[in-house]
């Protein structure tokens, strides 16, 4: 079986780093399953200076940039281009960092998007599934 390739909103990201409750738990393990090889895991270019400026809050740069090195040793970066933001503009949705992530992960290839706010996904069209956390790792259990 094919490893599944995720996108990973910075909502699912920050849970897992600042163990968020409720949400820690299924964002952690979803992390931990790209760790251990079972998935293919990405977020966009775009998530890395937005995690530096809210870990900046709490964090030392120093930390900060070994946080990033250890994502980065587990997530793929999916990649912010001129072809990413054209159609992330096209999507003409109210938030414009939702559709570029979104536009990102069409351009990477991701069979799902994982989110806790699927409401600012709402009516995307395209093949991709967008799932919330407890869905893909209730999904990706029963198809294992």
């Amino acid at each position: 079986m094919a490893k599944e390739s995720v996108f990973l909103d910075i909502n699912i990201i920050m849970d897992a780093l600042y163990q968020r409750t409720p949400w820690c738990e299924d964002a952690s393990k979803i992390i931990s399953m790209a760790e251990e090889g079972r998935i293919d895991a990405y977020m966009a270019a775009i998530s890395v200076d937005t995690l530096s400026f809210l870990l900046r809050k709490n964090h030392s740069p120093k930390q900060i940039t070994g946080i990033i090195i250890n994502l980065r040793k587990i997530l793929n970066i999916a990649t912010v281009d001129n072809h990413v933001i054209d159609h992330a503009l096209s999507l003409n949705w109210n938030d414009l960092e939702d559709a570029i992530q979104y536009a990102s992960a069409i351009h990477a290839q991701c069979a799902v998007l994982i989110t806790r706010n699927l409401s600012d996904y709402r009516g995307h069209n395209e093949n991709i599934r967008v799932v919330g956390p407890a869905d893909f790792l209730r999904d990706y259990t029963v198809n294992s």
